[in-house]
């Protein structure tokens, strides 16, 4: 075998991070051949990350072509790709890709939905947040709606939110989707959840209580930097900060303390 044409796997995916590396549409070419069915799928993964990072229209072109790609694992790189470029001609395919088989797909084209603000995803995301068995995939449907900032997806964001059998890091998507989306109907829910029994959910609360500038919250908020484990009471002065005029006697305290 001559040198330099050693077919290994490892080699292969050695050469592919190579590339990627450049980040120069010099590799086009080659990334486009790499992420091609003739090659197994880590070097197909590595490839499309690649192409992700180069932001040109045949990147696009290649990226798009697979989103009908067999495997789900690439399917939801070429997505994620698209997402990081943020260009793609025809955005709403994420929102068929919903209805996909594969959670990592549709969790995935959740991401994606959000990152592109596509306003027809809002009702699948609510439902999927509401019905998916697949943690991933309501995580990613509870981010996606914060991003879109629909105050319609209000009430069922902050059911889960406050959903205490609902997975941590959904109920936290949840809660920084409501400070995103800036509706104070959600503030009773937030206030509410000042008073969890998860020192992250807490704090997770009052930075969306602060961004919906909620004074109802503030007296709560304010105990909580009073009382709240070291950790915490270091999150939540800096949430403070996002709102001084509100908090700047309480910061001074901590100060002089």
């Amino acid at each position: 075998m001559a040198a330099g044409s050693d077919s290994s796997g490892v080699v292969r995916e050695s050469a592919v991070e190579a590339l990627v590396s450049c980040g120069s549409p010099n590799v086009l070419d080659a990334l486009s051949q790499l992420a091609s069915s003739a090659f197994s799928i880590p070097v197909r993964l590595g490839a499309i990350r690649g192409l992700g990072n180069i932001y040109s229209a045949a990147a696009t072109q290649v990226l798009s072509g697979l989103l009908t790609d067999d495997a789900g694992q690439l399917k939801a790189e070429a997505v994620e790709a698209l997402a990081r470029q943020g260009s793609t001609k025809q955005p709403d395919v994420f929102v068929v890709m919903l209805r996909d088989s594969d959670p990592v797909v549709i969790a995935a084209a959740a991401k994606a939905i959000g990152e592109f603000r596509l306003p027809s995803g809002g009702p699948l995301l609510v439902d999927l947040l509401r019905g998916s068995p697949n943690g991933q995939v309501r995580r990613e449907s509870a981010a996606a709606l914060g991003k879109l900032g629909d105050r319609r997806f209000t009430a069922s964001l902050a059911t889960v939110a406050r959903s205490r059998s609902e997975q941590i890091s959904v109920r936290l998507a949840a809660i920084r989707s409501l400070g995103l989306i800036g509706d104070l109907q959600a503030a009773e829910s937030l206030i509410a959840l000042l008073k969890d029994p998860e020192a992250i959910i807490r704090v997770a609360a009052a930075r969306s209580c602060t961004e919906l500038r909620s004074y109802d919250a503030s007296p709560i908020i304010r105990e909580l930097l009073r009382n709240e484990t070291r950790e915490a009471r270091s999150e939540l002065i800096q949430i403070s900060g996002l709102w001084p005029e509100e908090f700047k006697a309480s910061l001074q305290q901590i100060v002089l303390a």
